[in-house]
């Protein structure tokens, strides 16, 4: 289902319908209308301000950005003749990425854009707006490197629990945390997790960013993830091997010349676990019918992979490292599950 737009034109009282096409005048009609839109967006509605044009998004390029006195940022995106669902939807997606965009980000956009800061343009175009009353996605600022304070649905909600109402953004808007962009994260733990996001200042006395919980959540997830997953895979393999071997058995699986006292098989260490399942005759106390061969290759794998996570590798741990990890895990769970183990 798509959506036909024709004009018609008044004559004689009577409605005569406009063939005519922008082509049809030497018009590129998408292209130039959109350059029309950008020198004078009160086409679409009054008040509006264009502050970029072909703006990248996660779904693409996005026609034009504009901002009204409110500090509501507007997406135009244009489409010829027909407007079909999947152009609105485009357009949905457009608008959603940029929601979440930071004041920064926008910052630059309109810079490249106007050649001028953010807050010049907005005070330029509207006079009669208070810009300490304006909202921008959430942040309310006066200038790069001031902030009035932060609006959230936290501040929003406490307020009309409590009645208390108000026209303004200043209203509803509680004081700004900020830290430092060489504060720790660690050190910074404890702020986020209270206010659920911390603004951060860079060296230069600006804005640069911001930090919430679910930025949190997620650099927790990727520090821990490896180790978790490590930890599981150990205790898989304990199950696996525990009373299916001698106390002898056991302590002769030990490293050459470690004469450290060894009692069971939780006294053993990742690479042990290793040498013990790799003699047939071992692997074939433990009634596996799986491949010994391609099992030990795995386990060498996650070996190695245990080796650069515990020397806390600078760069992380890789992806595929990962998808090998969490791979090896789902398969021991398996064979718990079957009762395997």
């Amino acid at each position: 289902m798509a959506t036909e737009i024709k004009t018609w034109e008044i004559i004689d009282g009577k409605l005569r319908p406009l063939d005519s096409k922008l082509a049809d005048h030497g018009k590129l009609e998408a292209f130039d209308l959109e350059a029309w839109l950008a020198s004078d967006p009160t086409i679409v509605r009054p008040g509006l301000k264009v502050i970029g044009r072909q703006v990248m998004t996660r779904s693409g390029p996005l026609d034009l950005l504009a901002i009204n006195e409110s500090g509501d940022l507007v997406v135009i995106e244009l489409k010829r003749d027909k407007l079909p669902r999947e152009a609105l939807a485009q357009a949905i997606d457009y608008a959603a990425d940029v929601a979440s965009w930071s004041l920064e980000r926008i910052g630059e956009i309109c810079a490249k854009y106007t050649g001028q800061v953010l807050e010049d343009v907005f005070t330029e175009t509207f006079p009669d707006t208070d810009l300490e009353s304006v909202s921008i996605n959430g942040t309310v600022m006066q200038g790069e490197r001031t902030v009035k304070g932060v609006i959230s649905w936290t501040t929003i909600g406490s307020r009309l629990v409590l009645r208390c109402s108000g026209d303004h953004v200043r209203d509803f808007m509680d004081q700004a945390r900020e830290v430092s962009a060489d504060t720790s994260l660690f050190a910074a733990i404890g702020a986020i997790v209270e206010n659920q996001y911390v603004l951060v200042r860079d060296r230069e006395n600006r804005i640069s960013g911001i930090v919430t919980t679910s930025d949190l959540s997620l650099q927790f997830q990727q520090l821990a993830e490896p180790f978790l997953l490590l930890g599981e895979i150990e205790n898989h393999i304990r199950r696996l091997i525990d009373g299916k071997f001698t106390a002898d058995e056991v302590r002769a699986v030990r490293d050459p010349g470690d004469d450290r006292v060894v009692q069971s098989v939780a006294d053993l260490t990742f690479g042990e676990y290793q040498r013990m399942l790799e003699h047939p005759d071992r692997w074939s106390k433990l009634r596996l019918n799986i491949e010994r061969t391609s099992f030990i290759q795995q386990l060498d794998r996650v070996r190695e992979i245990r080796n650069e996570v515990m020397h806390f590798d600078p760069d992380g741990t890789a992806d595929e490292d990962l998808v090998t990890l969490r791979r090896f895990v789902r398969f021991l769970q398996m064979l718990q599950e079957i009762g395997a183990t």
